[in-house]
């Protein structure tokens, strides 16, 4: 008996949060976000830049325009909501440039984050990123 109180528990709460996660990613579905990306220390050291990015969150993925000149394309992110917001997080992979993950958060207007390169050599390049809303679809 309890062992099946105990699944009906587990199983309640997996139900509640599918609605979450269904309502967060809606949320960002055909959002465009403008942003800028800053590197940190060491990748400012490494010779990288401050540069501006836009993010399309579109049919469940999301792209990062001055990414996808390296290869990066667009790929499914998961999103949970996040008080008055919603969390998200992908991860994106160019045969050629190696694997960029980004994690953020997007409230209202605003969208906040990181994004971390690691390259084909192993090298890990650490950036922030923040800006605005441009559309919706």
């Amino acid at each position: 008996m309890r062992k099946s109180r105990w699944v009906v528990g587990v199983l309640l709460v997996v139900v509640s949060l599918v609605p979450m996660a269904t309502s967060a990613a809606t949320a960002l579905g055909g959002t465009k976000w403008q942003v800028m990306v800053t590197p940190d220390a060491a990748a400012k050291k490494a010779g990288e830049k401050a540069s501006k990015d836009t993010l399309i969150f579109k049919n469940g993925q999301m792209t990062s325009t001055a990414c996808v000149k390296y290869g990066f394309s667009a790929t499914p992110y998961t999103a949970t909501a996040s008080g008055q917001g919603a969390s998200f997080q992908t991860t994106q992979l160019s045969k050629k440039e190696g694997t960029m993950t980004w994690s953020g958060q997007a409230m209202g207007n605003t969208i906040n984050g990181t994004a971390m390169w690691t390259k084909k050599n192993g090298e890990m390049l650490h950036y922030q990123f923040s800006g605005q809303k441009t559309s919706k679809s």
